[in-house]
């Protein structure tokens, strides 16, 4: 059988601080930059959510026909 899969991990982000004049696409590269910093401690195990508050993880997926 063959199986399309999408896994996803959402870390939440909150109460992050930017000065008021941070343009849009310097605050999204900045998003992006901490994101993937807490993938990286996800990924090593140093950051841990065993209350299920800050991550979540989600699977979705389609079987195909032979």
């Amino acid at each position: 059988m063959k199986v399309d899969a999408e896994f996803i991990v959402k870390i939440k982000m909150n109460d992050l601080i930017f000065a008021n004049n941070v343009s849009g696409i310097e605050m999204r590269q900045r998003l992006l930059e901490e994101g993937e910093k807490r993938m990286r401690y996800f990924g090593s195990g140093y950051l841990q959510d065993p209350e299920g508050k800050v991550i979540k993880k989600e699977v979705t997926y389609e079987i195909k026909e032979n």
